[in-house]
């Protein structure tokens, strides 16, 4: 893992199209989850209450290929009890 951060807006805002992401959801030094982002909104934008910038996840979980701000896709909330995005050195 290349970047890490607490914070989902700063996330969002230090990935790209093509770059696999992860979650460590403990912060216990294990990333917990991986996704390849293929889109991504070149704004940020208001998304139920949160400020980000939408990008779309494919993962193998539930096998899906959604934004973040879908119901389905559970990104922006992943790390809300003290966990730590990354994105995998490019």
């Amino acid at each position: 893992v290349g970047f890490g951060t607490f914070v989902h807006r700063t996330f969002a805002d230090s990935i790209a199209v093509g770059d696999f992401i992860t979650y460590d959801k403990a912060y216990d030094g294990n990333w917990d989850h991986m996704g390849f982002v293929t889109a991504q909104e070149s704004t940020e934008v208001n998304h139920g209450g949160k400020i980000y910038r939408n990008y779309k996840v494919a993962q193998h979980t539930r096998e899906y290929n959604s934004w973040t701000s879908e119901d389905i896709n559970g990104w922006e909330n992943a790390c809300n009890n003290g966990g730590r995005y990354g994105r995998v050195r490019r």
